[in-house]
């Protein structure tokens, strides 16, 4: 069935044995270790695949236009013509399948963007989106298994329900709305990773921290929400009094999770700039038991017809575009401009041009300060040749997943120094009136998918359309609607709505799976991870 196997490393191309024992192929002269770095599996069948498990557990033909990737969490299963299931003996790596090559399965292990870290470097704090390896050995040696069943893996521990996490940065809190969102949220049942300010140094009076609003954050936790670092405080101390205040505050409550906010130097996103060491951080992270991570990484932003992050083809131009129809010109088009550039190219030199331009859209606009013109006409012309790329490809290049979102890395496992914690990934959710209509969330359900939304619940600027408050006392009637429409299929069930923090205890087993199958061809579960699952028979 097999008719040709090959390995390939840093260039390096070794060829493998194509025999298959007990219905199970495997790279018998490779090691797990060999895939700890950047490699891949090529495997050419003597018949050609017709189809394959995706994110949505349903049958899907092979993509004709753009590659399709299965990663950690979607199935990897597929069928060959001639009716013979095939299934990954493990859930790591990521399958690319696409119709132009039928015969031909690619089994990537931590290619390019799969898994990033976000590092800001320099006096200015350029980012720059860095490609990370495997850090945690997998359970077994990738194989194939020639079954008559498959076993499909729930991402949810209410079996095959969706996934609704949303972890809240803190920014604009004040003790006042603080209780809005509270009551709010208690009102419609849905629980929040919610993200606060330890200690008060802030360019706003009213900010709320744990410093001055400890009885009011703990109201939270007694809600059943987890409270989470967004980082210490809200403005930048000086270097020196920052590192000395993050190395010697521990956590008043339990908190594993950890978001960055802002350049604070000690955060995951700059401390390497400052010139500390892995080990340094790490220690740090120990010592508080912060397990999981956020360092400014979204696959793309929410609106009507984009949120299931395990679905790359939410996260096009294209697909941003139609789910913003109903906004004035305008808007659409500053919307579409920035998804270009801050998702479609995710280039640092893209999105800095694009904030310098803005920057001097309003002092030419609204200040009218014209001498500024010819350099904002300077800026807007050096932005035509990327958008025109775009735009003048329409139908191939809107349909691109963007690259943060085309792996489905939700999660990924690292470590500093010896330290292991886990990084997650999200997606923006400004605009709650789009991002959370029931249309999305009944999509949601239906293909039992998930997102971790990156959320601002409390931001209090006019121009962001569908925001949560209307004011610090007031939620959006709209929005109002579509969270008590969320909470009504989380009491149902249809959802599931774990803080951060549950998420990550769940969906790490994804990465301790391990299949095997009998002499009939059955299924034969040797670790499950602790994670829901059943099995199908073709």
């Amino acid at each position: 069935m097999i008719v040709s196997a090959h390995w390939e490393k840093q260039g390096i191309r070794r060829k493998l044995d194509t025999a298959i024992h007990g219905l199970q192929w495997q790279p018998e002269t490779l090691v797990v270790t060999d895939f700890s770095e950047p490699c891949m599996l090529e495997i050419v069948f003597d018949a050609p695949l017709t189809a394959f498990q995706n994110h949505a557990y349903r049958w899907e033909d092979l993509p004709q236009q753009h590659p399709v990737y299965c990663g950690l969490m979607v199935p990897k299963v597929m069928r060959l013509a001639n009716g013979q299931l095939i299934q990954a003996t493990i859930q790591g790596g990521h399958w690319e399948l696409h119709a132009r090559y039928p015969n031909r399965l690619r089994w990537w292990f931590y290619p390019e963007k799969a898994q990033v870290l976000t590092r800001y470097t320099g006096r200015h704090h350029e980012r720059q989106l860095e490609s990370v390896a495997g850090v945690a050995s997998l359970p077994a040696l990738p194989g194939l298994l020639f079954c008559s069943q498959f076993v499909s893996w729930s991402r949810a521990s209410i079996p095959f329900a969706a996934t609704a996490c949303f972890t809240d940065h803190c920014d604009f809190d004040t003790p006042e709305n603080l209780e809005t969102q509270r009551k709010f949220l208690q009102e419609c049942g849905i629980r929040v990773t919610k993200g606060m300010f330890l200690h008060h140094f802030s360019k706003r009076e009213n900010n709320a921290s744990w410093e001055r609003d400890a009885a009011l954050l703990q109201a939270w936790a007694n809600d059943g929400h987890e409270l989470a670092y967004h980082s210490l405080t809200q403005s930048i101390r000086d270097k020196e009094a920052a590192f000395k205040e993050f190395e010697t505050t521990m956590p008043p409550v339990p908190m594993p999770t950890w978001i960055d906010h802002g350049y604070q130097p000690y955060n995951v996103s700059l401390y390497a700039n400052e010139g500390k060491r892995n080990s340094w951080l790490g220690q740090q992270l120990s010592v508080k038991k912060i397990v999981n991570l956020w360092n400014y990484v979204d696959c793309g932003t929410a609106t009507k017809g984009v949120l299931n992050q395990l679905n790359p083809e939410h996260f096009t131009v294209k697909a941003f575009h139609k789910g913003n129809q109903s906004l004035g010109i305008a808007k659409r088009l500053s919307l579409l401009i920035k998804a270009i550039l801050f998702h479609y190219y995710a280039q640092e030199s893209l999105i800095r041009h694009y904030k310098s331009l803005a920057s001097q859209f309003k002092a030419v606009v609204f200040r009218r300060q014209w001498r500024q013109f010819p350099e904002f006409v300077q800026k807007m012309v050096g932005l035509i040749g990327p958008l025109s790329k775009v735009l003048f490809r329409w139908r191939s290049r809107a349909h691109e997943s963007f690259p943060l979102a085309r792996y489905q890395t939700l999660f990924f496992e690292y470590t500093f120094d010896s330290y292991p914690v886990s990084i997650f990934q999200t997606v923006e959710m400004v605009d709650f009136e789009r991002a959370l209509c029931t249309s999305n969330i009944d999509d949601l359900v239906a293909d039992s998918g998930v997102f971790i939304a990156h959320t601002y619940f409390s931001v209090p600027m006019a121009y962001h359309t569908g925001r949560l408050l209307l004011n610090d006392q007031t939620v959006h009637p709209k929005v109002r609607v579509n969270f008590e429409y969320l909470g009504a299929k989380i009491r149902e069930q249809k959802v599931w709505n774990p803080t951060l923090d549950e998420w990550m205890a769940y969906v790490k087993g994804f990465t301790k799976t391990v299949l095997t199958c009998d002499a009939s061809g059955h299924c034969v579960v040797l670790c499950d991870g602790q994670l829901n699952y059943r099995i199908t028979s073709s």
